[in-house]
């Protein structure tokens, strides 16, 4: 009897277990960029406010094409 994890990989394509860390190292690098931003803005003196309501305008201009797929 096949394990759990060897019929997932021999269910999925041989080149799609690569793509799902490639995908959660790249979520990683960008949640890291934009903290290293935000980090940066806060210290120059950008108000608070401002900084949280830019990083809802650029999320809400990602994902609102998506959501119409």
């Amino acid at each position: 009897m096949e394990s759990v994890l060897e019929m997932a990989v021999i269910g999925s394509g041989v080149g799609e277990v690569p793509m799902v860390h490639a995908a959660m190292v790249a979520v990683q690098v960008i949640v890291v960029g934009y903290n290293v931003i935000t980090k940066l803005a806060l210290n120059v003196g950008i108000n608070q406010v401002a900084v949280y309501v830019f990083h809802d305008l650029i999320a809400l201009s990602i994902l609102a094409p998506i959501a119409f797929i």
